[in-house]
C-alpha cells in the first residue's frame, strides 16, 4: 500500500475542527482525507474528529448556497448560470453577429474559445479589456461579443463561477461567511489572481493560512525506450500485473498524457492481459478491475447515440444505413424478439439498393415486421403533430415521449453502464429545460441541435469499484501516490506540450501576465512542475517513451534526459499467454469424416457462372453460397456501387449495337450522329436504372451521364480500330449443361468475323489473359461462353472498358482480330498453343469443377491469399 507522504504534524499542535483544508480538486481531497485517517490509525486511535476538507470549488459551492440562503443581498437575487446555458447564450451572440469579418465557415465553433477567453479573464481579475496591449480582428469581434454577454448575464440576474467567487470574496470581506482560524492549502501547484484574492481575504479576517505538501523520492526511477507507441500499453499492462502478483495489496498507476484519445487502446490491452475472457462474444458486459480517469463522450456511448440518430429521423428522407441501424438496434421496442424478421427485412431492403428513404416509405413496404412498424407508426405520428416552434422546454418533453413510442431502450434488462447512461439521458433533457432563459421558441431541428452540443460537452464516466490500478492522464494523477507509477509517452512531441494561446487575448498580455498555453516558457515550466509531482507520487516510477512512430523516428522528452535507461528485459513483466490457445489446448479433439453430399436434385440448382468461379477459388465457397445459400450482406454506398455502373455499361453497349449490328455502320455514322446515337443510349440505360432506383437525384443522373459519355466514346474508338465483324448476340441468355450441371450462360456480346464467332466478356475493373488459365480459371465466364457455343468461334476477349483504359485484351486462332488480341500460338500463359487445344483443356477442367459441385466437394482449400481476402464466409468457415 502507498506510503503517507504527507506531513501532518501541524495538527498535532491545533484543534482539528478548527481547521479549513482545500485542495484543488476532488482526487487531492480524498487523498487528503486517506492521508489524515492513515495518520490517526498510526498513532493508535479509534476514533478522531477530521479538519473540514474541501476540494475549493465544492466549498464556494456551499458558500454560494449559504448565502443565498441568509439572503445575503449581492447573491440573493443572483442565479448560478451552468455552462449549458452561458455557451448557448455566447453561441446565440456570436451567431447573430452580423458585423464580425472573421472568415470561418462555422461561427458558432468560435463560441468554446471565446467563453474560455472571459473565463481567463475572470481568473486573472481583468475587468477592463482596454488594460490589455495590442488589438487584432479576433480581439475586436471578442470585445463586441463580450460587451453584448456581460450586458445580457446581468440582464437575466446570472452570475458565472467566477462572479460567484467574486461575491464571496466581498461576503468574507463583510463577515457574512465564518472561516476556521487556520486555513490549509494542500497541493496546490499554481494560484491564479482571482483565488489569491480569495485567499488574501481570508488571511485579511484574521485566519493563518498554511501550505502544505506531499513529496517523496522514489526507491526507484528509470526511463524504458519502447518500440513504438502502441507497445507501451500492453506492456504497462503486463508491468502492473507483475507488480500485484508481487504485493496483492500494492496500488498501481499507468499515466498517459493522451489518455482520451487512446483509451480504447489501452482498455483492449489492459484486459487482453488481466481480463482476456471479456473479449469473448458470450461473456456478458462487465465492470473491468481497473478504473479510467478519462471518460467517454456521452454522444458515443451506443445507448445515447442511438436515440440521437432516432430522433433525427422524421419525415424527411434518411439514409439506408440509418434506417438500418434502426432496425438492427437493441434499443427498439421487441427488438429481440424479432431479430430474425428485422434482419431479413433489412437485408431485403439493402437488396433494394434505395439509397434513402423516408419512414412513411418504410412502413409501406411489404413484410416490415409488426412490432417495429407499430412503434414507427407511433413515433411518426408523435412527430408529425408536433408544433413547429416550442420552447426547449417543450421540446425536450417531446423528445422523451418520441421515445417512448419506439419502444425506447428495448424491453431487455439494462446493465450497469447503460442504466447509468440512461439516468445521464434524462439529466441532459433536463439542461435542454433550462435553456428557455436563451431560447424562448425553437424549430425541433434547433431544439435537437442544442440537445446534442449539450450531450457532445458531457463526458461519461460510469461509476466503478475501487481498484488498485488506476489509469489516469497526467493532470489527474499529479499529486496522488501510488505504489508504483508508469507514466507513457514522454516523447518531446508530446511532452512538454505545445502552447496553444486563446485567439481572443492579445498574446503579448498572456505571455506578460503569465496566463495558461501562452508560451513555451510557460509550458516547459508547468511540465516541470508536473513531472516533479508525477515522481515524487510512487515508490517505483518508470518513465517510457516511443522510438518509432511508423517510419518516423522519435526522440524522449528533454525532461528525462538524466534519469538512467533500463531496457524492456530489464523490467519484472508477467507473463500472459494467448487466450485463444488456451482454449485451444483445453477443448477435446475428435475426428469427424469430412464426407461429401451430392447434389440429389439438379433441378434445384439455381446459379451460372459464379458457381464456376466459386469452385474454382474454393469449393467451400461455392458450397455454401450456392448450396447453403449463404449470401454477403449488401454493402451501402452513396450514389451508385460498382454492379449498377456495370449494369448501366452493358445496357448502354446492348442498346448501341442492337442498333449498329455492324463496325460498317459505325463508321457511316458522322460525329454528330454518333453523339446522338451515344446520348440515346445512356437514356435508354439510366431510364433502366430510374425504374430500379427511384431516389436517385437529378444532379446524380447528369454526373453520371456525362461519365458514361466519355467512357463509351472512348470505348468505340478502339471498336473502329478492329478488323470488320457484325455483331449477331447481344446479352443473349441460354441454357445449358457443363459436365451434367444444368446452368444460364448470359454471354454479353457475340460478334461474327469471317464467317466465325468471337466472344467479347465486358468488364470495368482489371482483367487478364492468365485468368483463364490452370486447372481453376479464376475467370471461367469467357471459357464457359467458348465450350458451351455450338457453333464455331475463332476466339474470346475482355473488352475492358474503363475511362482512359479502354483495350481489349483476347486470343483468338490467328490475332488478327484486333490489337490486344494474341495468336493462340504465340500465348505466354499457362495454355495450349493451339484455340482448339486450348476450348478443349477448358472443357476438362470447367466439367471437372461441375463434377466436383455435383459431387459435394466442399474441402476449404482456397486457390490463393486473395481468395480468402475477398470471401465474407470467415466466420463460417472450418479454417
Amino acid at each position: 500500500m502507498a506510503k503517507n507522504l504527507i506531513d501532518l504534524t501541524l495538527f498535532d499542535s491545533i484543534d482539528a475542527s478548527e481547521v479549513l483544508v482545500l485542495t484543488p480538486n476532488l482526487r487531492l481531497q480524498r487523498k487528503f482525507s486517506k492521508a489524515y485517517g492513515m495518520a490517526q490509525q498510526e498513532k493508535g486511535m479509534s476514533s478522531w474528529r477530521s479538519p473540514q476538507a474541501y476540494a475549493l470549488d465544492s466549498w464556494l459551492t456551499d458558500q454560494w448556497c449559504e448565502l443565498q440562503d441568509q439572503g445575503y443581498t449581492p447573491a440573493a437575487s443572483k442565479v448560478l448560470v451552468d455552462q449549458n446555458q452561458l455557451h448557448a447564450l455566447w453561441s446565440l451572440i456570436i451567431s447573430n453577429d452580423s458585423t464580425h469579418q472573421m472568415d470561418v465557415i462555422n461561427p458558432s465553433s468560435l463560441t468554446a474559445p471565446a467563453i474560455s477567453a472571459q473565463r481567463t479573464m475572470d481568473m486573472w481579475d481583468i475587468e477592463n479589456y482596454d488594460f490589455l496591449d495590442g488589438q487584432t480582428l479576433e480581439t475586436e469581434s471578442f470585445r463586441r461579443w463580450q460587451s453584448e454577454a456581460l450586458m445580457m448575464i446581468e440582464r437575466r440576474h446570472w452570475v458565472t463561477p467566477e462572479g460567484r467567487t467574486k461575491l464571496i470574496i466581498k461576503a468574507i470581506q463583510d463577515g457574512h461567511i465564518p472561516i476556521p482560524p487556520q486555513t490549509v492549502l494542500f497541493s496546490f501547484d499554481e494560484i491564479p489572481p482571482l483565488f489569491e484574492s480569495l485567499f488574501n481575504a481570508i488571511q485579511n479576517i484574521g485566519a493563518v493560512i498554511t501550505t502544505i505538501d506531499s513529496r517523496a523520492t522514489p526507491d526507484n526511477l528509470c526511463k524504458v525506450p519502447v518500440k513504438e507507441r502502441a507497445d507501451q500499453y500492453t506492456l504497462a499492462a503486463r508491468w502492473a500485473k507483475a507488480a500485484l502478483e508481487l504485493d496483492e495489496n500494492a496500488t498501481v498507476a499507468i499515466v498517459c498524457p493522451e489518455l482520451s484519445d487512446h483509451r480504447g487502446e489501452m482498455e483492449e490491452a489492459f484486459a487482453r492481459v488481466f481480463e482476456p475472457q471479456y473479449l469473448l462474444p458470450q461473456t456478458p458486459r462487465y465492470t473491468l478491475p481497473f478504473n479510467f480517469s478519462a471518460g467517454v463522450p456521452l454522444s458515443g456511448v451506443p445507448l445515447i447515440k442511438d436515440a440521437l440518430d432516432f430522433l433525427s429521423l422524421g419525415k424527411a428522407n434518411a439514409s439506408l444505413s440509418s434506417i438500418s441501424a434502426l432496425l438492427r438496434s437493441p434499443y427498439i421496442g421487441s427488438s429481440e424478439a424479432e431479430l430474425v424478421t428485422r434482419t431479413k427485412f433489412d437485408l431485403k431492403l439493402k437488396n433494394g439498393h434505395s439509397g434513402t428513404l423516408n419512414l412513411d416509405g418504410l412502413l409501406q413496404t411489404g413484410s416490415c415486421p409488426a412490432e417495429f412498424a407499430k412503434h414507427i407508426g407511433n413515433f411518426l405520428i408523435h412527430t408529425v403533430n408536433a408544433p413547429h416552434k416550442q420552447k426547449p422546454s417543450q421540446w425536450a418533453f417531446h423528445f422523451g415521449k418520441a421515445l417512448e413510442t419506439l419502444g425506447w431502450p428495448g424491453n431487455r434488462n439494462l446493465d450497469s453502464e447503460e442504466y447509468q447512461a440512461l439516468t445521464h439521458w434524462h439529466d441532459q433533457l433536463d439542461l435542454l429545460s433550462k435553456l428557455d432563459l436563451v431560447h424562448t421558441e425553437c424549430s425541433r431541428n434547433k431544439a435537437l441541435s442544442l440537445l446534442r452540443q449539450c450531450i457532445g460537452r458531457t463526458v461519461f464516466q460510469p461509476e466503478t469499484a475501487d481498484s488498485p490500478i488506476q489509469i489516469l492522464g497526467i493532470l489527474e494523477a499529479a499529486g496522488l501516490n501510488f505504489d508504483y507509477v508508469w507514466v507513457m509517452d514522454l516523447n518531446d512531441d508530446i511532452w512538454p506540450q505545445a502552447p496553444k494561446p486563446n485567439p481572443f487575448i492579445p498574446i503579448s498580455s498572456q505571455k506578460s501576465l503569465g496566463m495558461p498555453h501562452s508560451s513555451g516558457e510557460r509550458e516547459l515550466a508547468f511540465s516541470k512542475q508536473i513531472l516533479d509531482r508525477l515522481i515524487s507520487g510512487g515508490r517505483e516510477v518508470i518513465m517510457s517513451y516511443a522510438e518509432w512512430d511508423n517510419d518516423k523516428e522519435l526522440r524522449y522528452s528533454s525532461l528525462i534526459h538524466e534519469f538512467k535507461t533500463v531496457t524492456m528485459d530489464g523490467l519484472p513483466l508477467a507473463s500472459v499467454d494467448d487466450y485463444g490457445q488456451l482454449l485451444l489446448g483445453a477443448a477435446e479433439f475428435y475426428p469427424i469424416q469430412d464426407g461429401q453430399i451430392p447434389i440429389a436434385d439438379l433441378s434445384e440448382v439455381k446459379g451460372g457462372t459464379g458457381i464456376f468461379t466459386a469452385q474454382a477459388g474454393c469449393p467451400f465457397s461455392s458450397f455454401a453460397k450456392y448450396r447453403l445459400k449463404s449470401s454477403e450482406m449488401p454493402s451501402i454506398s452513396l450514389g451508385l456501387n460498382h454492379l449498377e455502373r456495370g449494369d448501366l455499361i452493358h445496357h448502354t453497349l446492348e442498346f448501341l449495337w442492337k442498333k449498329l449490328i455492324s463496325q460498317e455502320n459505325l463508321h457511316n455514322l458522322s460525329p454528330e450522329e454518333q453523339d446522338l446515337l451515344v446520348n440515346e443510349a445512356i437514356d435508354f440505360s439510366v431510364f433502366w436504372l430510374k425504374g430500379k432506383r427511384k431516389d436517385l437525384g437529378d444532379r446524380l443522373i447528369s454526373i453520371e451521364k456525362q461519365r458514361l459519355y466519355h467512357v463509351i466514346t472512348e470505348w468505340l474508338v478502339v471498336e473502329k480500330k478492329r478488323a470488320p465483324f457484325i455483331v449477331s448476340e447481344c446479352e443473349s441468355r441460354i441454357k445449358t449443361s457443363v459436365g451434367g450441371l444444368p446452368i444460364t450462360v448470359r454471354r454479353d456480346r457475340v460478334d461474327e468475323i469471317d464467317g466465325k464467332r468471337f466472344h467479347i466478356d465486358y468488364k470495368t475493373g482489371r482483367a487478364a489473359i492468365s485468368n483463364w488459365a490452370g486447372e481453376r480459371p479464376d475467370a471461367p465466364q469467357i471459357p464457359l461462353y467458348a465450350i458451351t457455343d455450338d457453333k464455331p468461334n475463332t476466339g474470346v476477349a475482355f473488352g475492358l472498358v474503363r475511362r482512359g483504359e479502354s483495350s481489349i485484351k483476347g486470343i483468338s486462332e490467328n490475332g488478327d482480330v484486333s490489337a490486344g488480341v494474341i495468336p493462340a500460338d504465340a500465348l505466354k500463359v499457362d495454355l495450349p498453343h493451339t484455340w482448339d487445344a486450348i476450348k478443349t483443356q477448358w472443357k476438362v477442367s470447367l466439367e471437372s469443377l461441375a463434377k466436383e459441385f455435383i459431387d459435394g466437394v466442399a474441402t476449404v482449400s482456397p486457390k490463393n491469399k486473395n481468395t480468402c481476402v475477398n470471401c465474407h464466409l470467415s466466420t463460417l468457415c472450418r479454417i
